[in-house]
């Protein structure tokens, strides 16, 4: 009978991890490699401001290094920290409230890797959130945050360059705001299931 009860339980593990919904990213193209043109403001983003160029999607170049891929965004891309200023942003609809993950990797140029950046992310609209983010650099970082979301609606997701503040600029990869899926009752009552079978086998044990 113990030996019946190991075999079933691969099989309702698998159950379990398919009944939970696939994640519902809402960012378009937040790893950048839909990008087509190199030096250029990456499809699904918008960029403002920015002097002498805006923040920009690059692939090959090895000051602008990708988390994974071969897309990242440079929020400085002159080089010189006293320039720049520019924004990226993009607005995103939240259509089911719920728990959402907010998260995104950053490093800083690699042109000098001895330099550190500055550049600051904002939420704004159905989420209100932000932060600067100081002497970063030396390889990437992933930031990440949860949110409770309680009604639908718009939100701006900003990164933008600070000027003066460290040696380099900014890089940013893997921008994602995405659903954080809840177990379905069915995936609950196998869970329960499998504990209950786990009590069981203890009990059988003990006897």
């Amino acid at each position: 009978m113990c030996g019946a009860s190991r075999k079933r339980i691969p099989l309702i593990f698998l159950a379990v991890s398919m009944s939970f919904p696939a994640h519902a990213q809402l960012v378009e193209n937040g790893d950048f490699e839909a990008s087509i043109i190199s030096a250029a403001v990456p499809s699904g983003w918008a960029a403002d401001g920015g002097n002498p160029a805006v923040p920009a999607a690059y692939t090959g170049d090895p000051a602008v290094p990708p988390s994974s891929g071969v897309w990242a965004v440079d929020l400085g891309p002159s080089g010189v920290d006293s320039q720049n200023g520019g924004r990226i942003f993009q607005i995103i609809f939240v259509n089911t409230p719920g728990t959402y993950r907010f998260s995104f990797d950053y490093t800083n140029e690699f042109s000098n890797g001895a330099s550190l950046a500055d550049f600051f992310w904002s939420l704004a609209g159905l989420v209100e959130d932000g932060k600067t983010l100081l002497d970063i650099g030396g390889g990437y970082q992933t930031f990440e945050r949860t949110y409770s979301v309680v009604s639908t609606g718009n939100i701006t997701i900003t990164f933008g360059d600070v000027i003066g503040g460290g040696g380099l600029d900014a890089v940013v990869d893997n921008v994602s705001f995405a659903a954080v899926p809840l177990p379905t009752p069915i995936s609950m009552l196998a869970i329960a299931f499998v504990g209950l079978l786990g009590a069981g086998r203890r009990s059988t044990y003990a006897n």
